[in-house]
């Protein structure tokens, strides 16, 4: 499964939450190869509203990455 599969929250349901994270890693990690930013954002909420550990912790990474480039513009 990749992110462009999934385009609506909907769509997310019958997804294993672990899956999910992982395609919002995979956004997050290639974010400065053009990769979409809203894209991470989705599916690590995702994973963190449904209680993925790992997906808490980048929330906060991907917040405050998100607070620090506004203050730059």
């Amino acid at each position: 499964m990749d992110n462009k599969s999934i385009h609506q929250k909907e769509d997310l349901e019958n997804v294993e939450t672990e899956d999910i994270f992982q395609l919002g890693l995979k956004a997050w990690e290639g974010f400065k190869q053009n990769s979409d930013f809203e894209i991470a954002k989705k599916y690590i909420g995702e994973a963190k509203s449904r209680g993925h550990d790992l997906a808490d912790m980048y929330w906060d990474i991907i917040c405050a990455f998100e607070d620090a480039s506004a203050e730059n513009l």
